[in-house]
């Protein structure tokens, strides 16, 4: 423990030189505290909105791919169409 001890005592001036800047940093952080309770509300509010408009996504996703191979089917005559023209 006796070995230990200089060790320690060298360190010290270290760790009083940093806790200034910690001092310092803190009132930041106590300031930015009431900013992220203040957002937190707001979100909580758009999370059932978010969650009713996903099941509206849902049912048009089955339509979306229904009318896909119909737009495929259509893609040849379109461009054999835009070829006549021509």
């Amino acid at each position: 423990m006796v070995i230990k001890l200089p060790a320690m005592v060298i360190k010290l001036p270290a760790m009083v030189i940093k806790l200034p800047a910690m001092v310092i940093k803190l009132p930041a952080m106590v300031i930015k505290l009431p900013a992220m309770v203040i957002k937190l509300p707001a979100m909580v509010i758009k999370l059932p909105a978010m969650v009713i408009k996903l099941p509206a996504m849902v049912i048009k996703l089955p339509a979306m791919v229904i009318k896909l191979p119909a737009m495929v089917i259509k893609l040849p005559a379109m461009v054999m169409s835009h070829k006549t023209d021509i």
